[in-house]
């Protein structure tokens, strides 16, 4: 994977973002959360969580792109 996917520009393109939208407060706050037993449960179930979705938000993406080249054409 690592050979596919740049790591570096994704970190680079994340830390961009979480600076942007989230203050030092939230961030500290979110790495205390994500620290926790409560936090740590939470992510290691973000993966499962993840694939039960994707499909549905994968299938709507699909619908909505078609429906608007319909519009188009």
């Amino acid at each position: 994977m690592r050979i596919v996917v740049r790591a570096d520009v994704l970190e680079k393109a994340t830390r961009a973002s979480l600076v942007r939208h989230f203050t030092v407060d939230e961030l500290n706050a979110m790495a205390e959360f994500y620290s926790s037993p409560h936090g740590a449960s939470a992510m290691r179930k973000f993966g499962a969580y993840m694939a039960d979705v994707m499909p549905a938000v994968q299938e709507e993406m699909i619908l909505g792109l078609d429906h608007m080249e319909r519009q188009v054409e």
